[in-house]
């Protein structure tokens, strides 16, 4: 009904363009401008040409500073701002889209491309189910995750989907971002924002009905969703929700065909994930020697020990488990991206024998001695050599987008994209990969005085200290410190995870005496018995929390506590 309604008020309008895609910040001002200069330089009337020609650059280069001004300002996803390095790079130019086929034959056509890769993800399950034998769904066995479940359940407590309320509806819609991606009926988030008040209400009543029939309008386990307490309906709308669905690819506004796809959750979707989760839960049930980091579709096995031979067999043993896992659950491990890692100092991994021979799925994993985990590049000696040149060629491209943009962008503009762009970079995983060597920090502090002197159009050689005072920024050794004293703080207001919080004891709790340690919440500093431990969280931890001054640690807030962190380490 509302494709019929936007095809009658709204069609769609084919225009021939001389390029694929325009550059947004291009507009008919610039147009209409250009037009003129060409015309006048046709007719040879220079004086005319002259003007027009500075009138075009002057409303272009207008155009490129509102355009980048407000895509720094309001993006959230620095993949954006990477499209302008087109416009601003004449080197960038586009290659053809071009795919090699199975049988060895290149094709350019952009329908035969979107058709393989559609092809390719709507049936790479089920050649891998084909690799290998696994249990009927009904023949599987829950006990584990009945018994788990049922701990933490009351006894009479079901899930039920709430209803939906327009309100509510209506302002979702009116939160859409414009630059999402349309669906299959071709609606994008532009028109369902402007048509928020025309359909709210209908779409309240549809959603409303899907949860009360528990029908979703045209396979997750039901045990599984009914030992976590669903109710019948709201089983049958998420079997309903997850049948017969189909997927599309698409390139250069070209299709794919539609494909069934049969397994997996919906991709892009905001359930999607949910659902995953739900499904692959009940995992570290399964394990008995190792501890189990679960996050989406990436699980590690991690275990510690004195002996490499010990640790090995444990790991081995929980892997099996693992198998038996996946096979019960219709799932697949990737054994070539499942790799094994060893971790210790220099001189123990030096005089190791041996390497460990860890199978799963009867083939030997391989190991390394350098792994990303969830965006952290982990070596095996914790020297973290290897994430210090994944941030500083990270921090090196933003800035070099920065010095190309820059002309556009006015002092706070600049500001923000280092904030949004660059920060982040600096800020992730700090306190972890932070205890690195000194020459690490001193070359991201190197990249740090340089995007200052880029947002303050200093001299190259101009000192750093002046231009970081007037930012108001930290080093990058006291933004590092800045994450931990706010750990810190969390930890000691029990608002950090419990693993964190048991790392750190307090000496009042253990001496009886009104020491001055005791009365000011020193914690208990444990002593190093190797230069390793310096660097774990309990022991750096402890020793900067006693160092902080003591009316600050008495902060009422975390955010009063922040403001006088940063007003601490920057300017102390």
């Amino acid at each position: 009904m509302l494709n019929k309604a936007l095809d009658k008020h709204a069609p769609v309008v084919k225009k021939r363009v001389k390029r694929d895609r325009q550059p947004e910040w291009y507009n008919s001002e610039i147009i209409y401008a250009r037009n003129m200069r060409d015309k006048y330089n046709a007719l040879g009337l220079w004086s005319e040409y002259k003007f027009w020609r500075n009138k075009t650059k002057q409303i272009v280069d207008n155009s490129k500073k509102n355009y980048y001004k407000n895509m720094v300002k309001d993006s959230n996803d620095p993949k954006t701002l990477w499209k302008c390095l087109h416009s601003l790079n004449p080197k960038v130019k586009n290659t053809p889209y071009e795919l090699t086929t199975e049988d060895n034959n290149t094709t350019k056509s952009k329908k035969c491309i979107a058709d393989t890769f559609n092809n390719f993800f709507t049936s790479c399950a089920e050649k891998l189910r084909g690799q290998g034998s696994y249990t009927p769904v009904n023949k599987a066995n829950f006990s584990n995750l009945s018994k788990f479940v049922k701990n933490k359940l009351h006894k009479h407590e079901k899930f039920s989907i709430p209803p939906v309320n327009m309100n509510e509806l209506f302002n979702e819609l009116a939160k859409l971002d414009i630059n999402k991606a349309s669906g299959m009926d071709n609606i994008g988030p532009k028109i369902l924002r402007l048509s928020a008040p025309f359909i709210a209400s209908p779409l309240t009543y549809i959603f409303n009905r899907m949860i009360d029939t528990g029908i979703y309008p045209s396979l997750l386990k039901n045990a599984k969703l009914k030992i976590y307490g669903f109710s019948e309906a709201s089983v049958s709308f998420f079997k309903s929700y997850l049948n017969n669905r189909k997927q599309q690819v698409k390139i250069c506004n070209v299709y794919s065909e539609q494909q069934h796809v049969k397994f997996g959750v919906p991709q892009g979707s905001i359930l999607g994930p949910l659902l995953f989760v739900l499904f692959i839960n009940d995992l570290p049930l399964c394990i008995e020697n190792c501890e189990t980091d679960l996050y989406a579709d990436d699980t590690t096995l991690h275990k510690s020990g004195k002996n490499i031979e010990n640790i090995h067999d444990d790991v081995q043993e929980d892997l099996y488990r693992v198998e038996e896992w996946c096979k019960m659950n219709n799932m697949f491990i990737n054994a070539n991206k499942t790799k094994c890692l060893v971790t210790g100092t220099k001189q123990k991994l030096s005089i190791q024998t041996c390497q460990p021979n860890l199978i799963i799925n009867s083939k030997v994993l391989q190991n390394s001695s350098c792994e990303k985990l969830l965006g952290v590049k982990i070596d095996n000696t914790l020297n973290w050599k290897n994430q210090i040149d994944q941030v500083c060629a990270n921090i090196s491209s933003r800035i070099y987008l920065l010095s190309k943009i820059k002309k556009f962008l006015d002092i706070n503009a600049r500001k923000t994209y280092y904030n949004g762009y660059i920060l982040p970079l600096i800020d992730y995983c700090c306190i972890i990969w932070g205890e690195c060597k000194n020459e690490g920090i001193t070359r991201i502090l190197k990249l740090q005085k340089r995007a200052a002197r880029l947002i303050l159009d200093a001299d190259p050689l101009s000192p750093s200290a002046p231009l970081f005072k007037k930012l108001w920024w930290m080093t990058v050794d006291n933004r590092i410190k800045y994450h931990k004293y706010l750990l810190l703080y969390k930890c000691m207001h029990m608002e950090a995870p419990m693993y964190l919080v048991q790392k750190f004891k307090l000496k009042s709790d253990n001496n009886p005496y009104s020491l001055r340690g005791v009365t000011q919440g020193n914690l208990i500093v444990s002593k190093p018995k190797a230069e390793l431990f310096k660097k774990s969280c309990a022991y750096f931890g402890s020793v900067l929390w006693n160092g902080l001054p003591h009316t600050m640690r008495k902060a009422q807030n975390t955010f009063t506590f922040k403001q006088s962190i940063k007003k601490y380490l920057t300017h102390p």
